[in-house]
């Protein structure tokens, strides 16, 4: 069974935005690469190394 988390985008162009991405050995990906509305991909990190329960949130990084 793979396990799935929600991550918040908490700023940069997709800020709101909640993506559904897989979890990496039981815990959020350090990176999500979320494509953007004009064809392009954004990179986000997490906004902190320890976070709890079913949502991360994510910091806006750059354009990919």
């Amino acid at each position: 069974m793979l396990l799935r988390v929600q991550a918040l985008l908490e700023d940069g162009p997709l800020q709101g935005t909640t993506v559904e991405v897989e979890a990496v050995e039981g815990r959020p990906p350090k990176t999500v690469d979320v494509p953007d509305d004009k064809g392009g991909v954004c990179r986000y990190c997490l906004a902190e190394w320890t976070q709890e329960g079913m949502t991360a949130a994510y910091t806006f990084l750059y354009a990919v």
